[in-house]
């Protein structure tokens, strides 16, 4: 089986009182640190494109940043704790 995670790392979906939902990932602990300690160095090494504009950069971020949510077998139980929890998700209005 499969899951399809539809998300957003700039605050298309989520409300602006709550981290994006990217963020919330990696906030709420659930894939551990070592996941934290990889995306936080994809954050670091790739937020100046993102904020230059260069999409190619930047979807190639997005790219890595998914492959750690495989890496670190995102699964649907934690999906569905992180949306529970209203510190971690809110949709936007």
């Amino acid at each position: 089986m499969s899951t399809l995670v539809i998300s957003d790392f700039s605050k298309t979906f989520t409300a602006s009182t709550v981290p994006s939902t990217w963020s919330s990932i990696a906030k709420s602990g659930v894939l551990g640190i070592a996941y934290e300690a990889e995306r936080n160095a994809l954050y670091e090494a790739n937020i100046a494109f993102e904020q230059a504009k260069n999409i190619s950069k930047t979807n190639d971020w997005f790219r890595a940043h998914a492959e750690l949510f495989i890496k670190y077998q995102l699964s649907e139980s934690a999906l569905h704790e992180l949306v529970s929890n209203p510190a971690y998700y809110q949709p936007r209005a």
